[in-house]
């Protein structure tokens, strides 16, 4: 038995022009929650936690992100097998006003998200489990380094 939500997302699909106007509220409403943050001078990982995992493999952690003085409100979850491969889990949306989809809750630049991953792959080699560790690099000096093409 289908739920009224449910009959409604279907019975939308055969209205576009109540579809369109469903889309046109979750784009303004997306626009109006989600957080965008600009390049950052500087990147601060901390508070590395483990999270139990029954998939032995891979290595799963939350941790929170300070991006110059701003430290983010939810943090972010990754997954590591090994030093190259890393699974990055942004805070979401889920099925906002209903629409049958999840959105990332916040929005940063392609260079700052390399530098995490690049912060969490030299982590990978240190302690970053102990509940101190913690991880502070300056973006700039990261790109020159890191992410020449």
């Amino acid at each position: 038995m289908q739920s009224e939500s449910d009959q409604k997302q279907i019975d939308m699909l055969g209205d576009e022009s109540e579809l369109n106007e469903h889309l046109e509220a979750v784009s303004e409403w997306l626009d109006e929650n989600v957080v965008e943050y600009p390049e950052p001078k500087k990147v601060r990982l901390f508070n590395f936690k483990r999270i139990s995992n029954d998939y032995v493999p891979w290595d799963k952690r939350t941790f929170q992100v300070a991006l110059d003085d701003t430290i983010l409100k939810d943090d972010i979850k990754f997954e590591a097998n090994g030093a190259k491969n890393i699974r990055l889990y942004w805070p979401m949306f889920h099925s906002p006003l209903g629409a049958p989809c999840s959105y990332k809750s916040i929005e940063v630049t392609v260079d700052t998200v390399r530098a995490i991953e690049h912060a969490l792959k030299i982590g990978l080699k240190e302690d970053y489990w102990q509940d101190n560790y913690s991880v502070e690099f300056e973006l700039s000096k990261l790109k020159h380094h890191v992410f020449k093409m």
